[in-house]
């Protein structure tokens, strides 16, 4: 290539017109004074064999040319397998925020609409229940305090009478996810020491009128089964329905 450095540069002026092809023109005089050629280019149409073979001087001998056709379709390939792959980062990141951002929204990662699924337990689970078993951390619930756990819930909102003393919160909202098994409910409370923190848990509806269901410690993990050992902190919890929801 050093025997062909007297061309000179301006000896290659095709009749280029466009601010890219001028980049291009500029390109392949930097491929002949220096032997390499910068691929830092916005477009990813760099020198090609075609334009070597018409463009370049016919002094220049057949071998140089063919050389610097291959190391410039190189720096082409190179660029655009670049660009490639920065578009696909780009569209990996949106993806990204978008599940992330669901995600925050919604604390089981799906489409916060409603499924036809999740609209009928939140019918079946409206009403008004008594506690009639519980089981908190490993320690049965006296059945005289049983009797006075009442649970109002209207579709995902809930709220416990001042009387009782097992619930998870004395008040809240949840959201449920029958699509899973167990069915997962995730309870939140809407004041008191515990406000804020998500209470998560699993839940059954064998009937119409009965339904059990065993929560973690507030901000803890989801338990998988239906049980309550000591030192767990679960809350296990058995409901039979005795009414609608109140009327105010």
């Amino acid at each position: 290539m050093h025997s062909e450095s007297q061309i000179s540069l301006h000896a290659i002026a095709p009749p280029f017109t466009s601010s890219r092809d001028a980049k291009i023109q500029r390109l392949c005089r930097a491929k002949l004074r220096r032997g390499s050629a910068s691929t830092n280019l916005s477009s990813t149409r760099l020198c090609t064999d075609q334009f070597i073979r018409l463009h370049l001087p016919d002094k220049m001998s057949a071998s140089t040319r063919d050389e610097l056709a291959i190391t410039l379709d190189k720096a082409r390939f190179s660029l655009q397998k670049s660009t490639m792959i920065k578009a696909l980062s780009i569209v990996f990141i949106s993806v990204a925020a978008t599940v992330v951002g669901g995600c925050a929204n919604n604390p089981f990662g799906v489409t916060t609409s409603e499924s036809p699924a999740a609209q009928r337990d939140y019918e079946l689970l409206s009403g008004t229940w008594q506690l009639t078993r519980g089981v908190v951390n490993g320690k049965a619930v006296p059945a005289s305090v049983a009797r006075n756990t009442i649970l109002i819930t209207d579709r995902n909102t809930f709220r416990f009478p001042k009387a009782s003393s097992v619930g998870t919160h004395s008040a809240g909202h949840f959201t449920i996810n029958p699509n899973t098994t167990p069915k997962q409910v995730d309870s939140i409370a809407d004041g008191g020491p515990n406000a804020g923190q998500v209470s998560r848990g699993i839940y059954e509806i064998p009937d119409p009128t009965h339904q059990r269901a065993c929560f973690g410690p507030p901000g803890g993990p989801r338990p998988t089964e239906f049980k309550s050992s000591p030192g767990s902190g679960r809350t296990l919890q058995y409901w039979k329905k005795i009414g609608p929801v109140p009327s105010h």
